[in-house]
């Protein structure tokens, strides 16, 4: 009785089931693509001005010691009444951008207007200190998901810091109004967090180079 069972404890029984290895895990693929075309003009002179705003914002804070929900949300009171108010830790928009869209567009226009005067980065800055992702506005489902893994860098209503924002599109086609917002690269992994566990597919990221074809060197 011993040999036997140490026969079977030494000399395991291969069986066909054995040899065959366990099946990949999909890789999931977006089925559509976010991104729109845009005024390259436009566009690259509020980019400049938001790599250099976000900057300046996180100059005095350590690296590690970031303040996710306010970070980047300094801008609540250029607007009267301000655009959002950050109440026990969440942020509450005095500005109705789940049924009426286009007031985005509004607190856009006001950030973009707090940013004159802000010395313009450098196309090596734009390439190197971050990335652009795009953000459809449209299909946010309010379940809360991105918010949490990104400790509140993007909202309940999936949207990022209103100072990244550089530019919102109009709506082309069957695609949704499409928010591109700077990402510094402190938060890139933040991001794609939120890329990685968005159920809708609300955000891609962007190649400026593609972007902006007529700006690049």
């Amino acid at each position: 009785m011993i040999v036997v069972v140490l026969w079977r404890l030494f000399f395991k029984r291969v069986t066909p089931a054995d040899d065959i290895p366990p099946a990949p895990m999909p890789v999931y693929t977006p089925t559509r693509s976010l991104i729109q075309p845009v005024d390259q003009e436009l566009f690259l002179a509020q980019l400049k001005q938001v790599v250099t705003a976000i900057e300046l914002l996180m100059k005095d804070t350590p690296d590690g010691r970031w303040d996710y929900r306010a970070m980047f949300r300094r801008s609540s009171n250029i607007d009267n009444p301000p655009a959002f108010l950050p109440e026990r830790g969440v942020i509450y928009w005095e500005l109705d951008i789940f049924h009426e869209p286009e007031e985005i567009r509004l607190a856009l226009a006001a950030v973009v207007k707090g940013r004159t005067g802000v010395s313009p980065a450098s196309w090596e800055d734009i390439l190197q200190k971050g990335k652009i992702v795009a953000h459809e506005i449209d299909k946010t489902l309010i379940d809360g998901g991105c918010e949490v893994v990104s400790n509140g860098y993007v909202d309940v209503y999936d949207l990022p810091p209103i100072d990244t924002w550089i530019y919102l599109t109009s709506p082309e086609g069957k695609v949704d109004p499409i928010l591109y917002c700077w990402v510094p690269n402190q938060f890139v992994k933040t991001m794609q967090d939120v890329i990685d566990v968005s159920i809708a597919d609300l955000f891609e990221w962007t190649d400026v180079v593609q972007l902006l074809p007529n700006h690049h060197p």
